[in-house]
């Protein structure tokens, strides 16, 4: 979560990291909390949404553009889970 808060303050519409802190909220967040709604709710908001509609563009994760559409279809993929 911390690293992909600080690429964030870099770029913040890269889509891995977007993606890892929208996993992250909703993975961490016990059943029971009581701001559960709010936080998987924020991960939705802030970061999942964010990266679909950033998700036209490369990361800046160093991934090779022979292996971007590949990496794009795995990140559109998480995103569904959410």
């Amino acid at each position: 979560m911390a690293m992909s808060q600080k690429v964030l303050s870099f770029d913040p519409d890269d889509p891995e990291p977007l993606v890892g802190v929208a996993q992250v909220l909703a993975e961490r967040t016990p059943r029971h909390d009581l701001d559960k709604d709010q936080k998987i709710g924020r991960g939705r908001k802030n970061c999942a949404a964010r990266a679909g509609h950033g998700g036209h563009r490369r990361s800046s994760s160093g991934y090779p553009p022979e292996h971007w559409p590949a990496f794009k279809g795995f990140l559109k993929s998480e995103l569904t889970r959410f």
